[in-house]
């Protein structure tokens, strides 16, 4: 189970407390506002100082792009330094606050998803303005809260489901024209009969099955995700049991 938020005390409190064992992310883009505003308006570093530190933090070669933990500890050290001799009065926030953070819910999460190295919750924006939208920017009780947002996430599953008869805003993968019913004969079927195949289609183990081939997190290397039996040595062969044995 995966879980993405931005900083927010409140949330990412939440979920620590009632799914510990869950993966959670940072949005890096929340981060890095964070980030900005601290040198800005706390610390009041010139823009051109304060460019060099976000891209060392965040940029191509920064520390959220480390490749492995070596690699993080080593950039996160050459920052320290460049912090402790230039920006003193950062360098409590970094090392006890921001480090951390990103190395938890940053560095290490995408070690293991490499969809989701700098994460940000654009999406989770999105689709927190069609809530917002839905109970109209005003409070609710928790039980109509509840309703409200099994109606807009039941309506989004709906459209979803249009793609199996090539209606809606969405589309079937090539992979997935298996599932693809015509529209008439779509029309014809029962209310039970549709949950039926929008539920076989969600439950498609092809889709999670592991990939046959494994990338390292840089896009270099390519290798065959599968062992290939035991190993053996070169010229090695398999004898017949008569040349191995000799019956007295």
């Amino acid at each position: 189970m995966e879980f993405g938020s931005d900083d927010e005390k409140a949330i990412t409190k939440a979920i620590d407390h009632v799914f510990p064992s869950a993966t959670r992310y940072l949005c890096t883009k929340h981060l890095k506002d964070n980030v900005r505003h601290y040198l800005q308006n706390k610390i009041g570093i010139v823009k051109g100082e304060r460019d060099v530190i976000m891209a060392k933090i965040f940029g191509t070669g920064g520390i959220t792009n480390a490749n492995t933990t070596i690699d993080f500890d080593s950039r996160s050290e050459d920052l320290e330094t460049i912090i402790n001799q230039q920006h003193p009065t950062f360098a409590p926030y970094f090392i006890s606050n921001l480090k951390p953070r990103l190395k938890k819910y940053v560095f290490e999460p995408s070690r293991n998803n490499i969809e989701r190295v700098n994460w940000t919750n654009n999406n989770a924006e999105s689709i927190n303005n069609i809530l917002k939208l839905s109970v109209d920017w005003k409070p609710k009780h928790t039980q109509d809260l509840i309703n409200k947002l099994f109606s807009v996430t039941q309506l989004h599953f709906m459209d979803y489901r249009s793609a199996l008869h090539d209606s809606g805003n969405y589309q079937l993968t090539k992979e997935e024209n298996i599932y693809k019913i015509k529209d008439s004969v779509w029309r014809c079927k029962s209310e039970i009969d549709k949950t039926e195949i929008f539920a076989k289609f969600l439950k498609d183990i092809k889709r999670t099955q592991k990939s046959k081939y494994i990338t390292s997190q840089d896009g270099k290397y390519t290798l065959i995700n599968k062992a290939r039996g035991t190993a053996r040595k070169p010229g090695q062969r398999r004898r017949p049991v008569n040349e191995r044995t000799k019956k007295h």
